[in-house]
């Protein structure tokens, strides 16, 4: 799909094969980070690339057009030079490397985390912030992962905090901190789905919290949870390296084994059926 100039190609015809995007200068991307309508990119040196729907300033350019962009770079304010970017649901997140946390774009996630200047033009009724704008973390922590969904955010501090923002599916704002057991290690990864998302520890010990109407926690039961529960893997054995959440669903890899649960009615978990899937399964 490339409605909104998503592909970064110039155009806003869809493409079937592999198109590369061009961006000024060919700069060296070392990560990309996928919203629904728009992409942002890193470059070696620190510098943020958008491209894509930016109606909700969510590419970060500091103005508000909805039209085709093509890749141009953003400016991320403060010292130090990007370290790590997510995307989310129109918003956009980038942490420098000094942990000062940047946002722009959908401001729903990221309200009660800005100064009071820096909500930006409204838009249909929304908050939006064209521009990067500095968030403040719980305590005045430093962030070292974040990643982001349809209306949260969350971050792991460099001191292995968890922290969240924003509101869950049904309107009520996010516990700022989240509770950890101590026996599941220190939080090294996470990541959001629309409304669950999931972390990793040192350990090796997957996390998941949130909206469960398809399983996508992983628990055997349809149960929403608010705080992160401890994932059972029947019959693994080994060391889990990467959790990803999709929309409604959930993979975990173990080097070389993939597993997967939740929402499977397109056939995302490559097992041949189409069934809802209540707790991990292995893909063949």
């Amino acid at each position: 799909g490339n409605r909104w100039g998503q592909l970064g190609d110039g155009t806003t015809r869809h493409r079937f094969v592999p198109q590369r995007v061009v961006i000024q200068g060919d700069p060296r991307i070392v990560s990309i980070a996928v919203g629904d309508d728009h992409v942002m990119a890193v470059d070696k040196g620190g510098l943020v690339y958008g491209w894509g729907r930016h109606d909700l300033g969510q590419v970060g350019r500091g103005d508000l057009a909805d039209r085709v962009l093509r890749p141009s770079s953003v400016k991320v304010p403060g010292n130090g030079k990007v370290a790590t970017i997510a995307a989310g649901n129109a918003c956009s997140f980038a942490i420098r490397s000094t942990g000062a946390l940047y946002a722009w774009g959908h401001a729903a996630p990221m309200e009660d985390m800005m100064p009071s200047a820096g909500l930006g033009a409204t838009r249909g009724g929304v908050g939006t912030v064209s521009a990067p704008v500095r968030l403040t973390l719980t305590g005045a922590a430093k962030a070292e992962h974040v990643d982001a969904g349809q209306r949260h955010l969350v971050v792991v501090t460099r001191d292995g905090e968890l922290q969240t923002f924003g509101f869950n599916p049904f309107g009520r704002p996010l516990p700022h901190k989240l509770t950890l057991h101590p026996s599941w290690g220190r939080v090294t990864a996470v990541s959001a789905g629309d409304n669950h998302t999931l972390a990793l520890t040192t350990r090796g010990t997957v996390l998941a919290w949130g909206l469960n109407r398809s399983g996508q926690l992983g628990t055997g039961d349809t149960t929403a949870r608010d705080q992160p529960v401890k994932i059972v893997v029947p019959g693994f054995s080994g060391r889990v390296v990467q959790v990803l959440a999709g929309g409604d669903t959930s993979y975990l890899r173990a080097h070389d084994r993939i597993y997967a649960w939740g929402h499977s009615a397109w056939g995302q978990h490559g097992a041949g059926v189409t069934d809802d899937v209540l707790r991990p399964r292995r893909i063949p």
